[in-house]
């Protein structure tokens, strides 16, 4: 089935997202403001095997730098903690890799935008003095590209040096600029940065990207791609219909859309779509009807009135929405609002079990 989705829309690792809320967090964001509006709970951040889909981390994103007004040098705050550990087994294997290069090539080869935790896509171009890692953010959502180029470009750097004896002579280009191309410039300390360049990019002469690396084993670089291949595959087979289609409901604004919306960004007709939907167990209504009940439960908690919720979920009016939530969950949104503002936790009892959008009633 044919597919628009962005290169970056792929099921990840949660760990850009608690490097992002603890940030902000740091800078007056509480945490339930910083997950608002994207499906998430707090108590969600705390399961060590957490995975959220791409939507949901650009809506932390989103929130985030809404919240703080786009603070020039956000994204490179975040960027520069995301730390070579958090890439899992690929980062183990960079690490491994016997020099810059080779570490390069395992990522090119190896899912460097699939198992990272990043949104620029990246490919290498081996040119004859020097090495260019391409980072390109073309298809990241305008409102968000500036802090997400700032953050991955940061992390591309922070991983080269975390793998590198000393500093390496690293020159980064960026279409970064004005205040916020200064910040980045400025976090990122003497490495060479050009602004406002027509792409993104870090480029290593090849001597510099053919130092012997410190901790370089041919064994473990071996068994960390053969776990790497399989860890990609898995993860590939889980990009299903649903979870593309309730990606696509939580990057529109006002959320969700219709159906013809949807399948005319998937590039098919209304009735092949909900024909795959079914087949995979579940619906349009099911998808939106998840989408709504779990981000405007997470709204209600953040001191939103429900007239300001009705309108971000793309209601005509509040009555319409109060309807709806009170099929979703048994209760009207005021009482949940109020018992937010109370301190008295939701009860999934009083209704339906509340669900996040990380739940498994609809197969992945």
């Amino acid at each position: 089935m044919p597919s628009a989705a962005p290169s970056w829309d792929f099921v990840r690792s949660a760990a850009a997202v608690r490097v992002m809320v603890e940030v902000a967090g740091e800078r007056g964001v509480d945490l339930r403001t910083a997950l608002s509006g994207s499906g998430l709970r707090p108590a969600d951040l705390r399961e060590p095997d957490l995975e959220v889909e791409a939507a949901q981390e650009l809506a932390v994103a989103r929130t985030i730098v809404q919240a703080l007004e786009d603070e020039p040098g956000l994204g490179s705050a975040v960027g520069l903690r995301i730390t070579l550990g958090m890439f899992g087994i690929l980062g183990f294997a960079m690490l491994a890799s016997r020099t810059a290069r080779e570490a390069l090539r395992l990522c090119d080869r190896g899912g460097y935008d699939v198992l990272g935790p990043l949104f620029l896509r990246p490919w290498i171009e081996e040119r004859e003095e020097a090495l260019h890692v391409v980072c390109d953010g073309r298809d990241v959502p305008a409102d968000v590209r500036a802090f997400i180029t700032a953050r991955d470009l940061s992390c591309s750097v922070a991983l080269l040096d975390a793998i590198s004896p000393g500093r390496p002579a690293l020159r980064v280009a960026t279409t970064l600029q004005d205040d916020a191309g200064n910040a980045f410039a400025a976090a990122l300390g003497d490495w060479s940065v050009r602004l406002g360049s027509d792409r993104n990019e870090i480029i290593i002469a090849n001597h510099e990207a053919d130092q012997p690396l410190p901790n370089a084993d041919e064994h473990t670089i071996r068994e960390c791609e053969r776990v790497n291949r399989e860890l990609l595959a898995r993860r590939q087979r889980r990009t299903d219909i649903a979870s593309e289609v309730r990606a696509a409901m939580l990057r529109r604004r006002p959320l969700v859309g219709t159906l013809d919306q949807i399948a005319a960004e998937r590039h098919v007709e209304p009735r092949t779509l909900r024909r795959h939907l079914a087949a995979e167990g579940t619906s349009f209504r099911l998808l939106a009807d998840d989408v709504r009940q779990a981000v405007s439960s997470e709204l209600l908690q953040t001191g939103l009135t429900v007239d300001e919720v009705a309108t971000r979920l793309g209601y005509h009016d509040a009555a319409t929405f109060s309807r709806a939530f009170r099929r979703w969950t048994g209760q009207t949104p005021g009482s949940m609002a109020r018992s937010a503002s109370s301190g008295i936790p939701h009860d999934p009892a009083h209704g339906m079990m509340e669900r996040s959008l990380l739940d498994d009633r609809h197969p992945r």
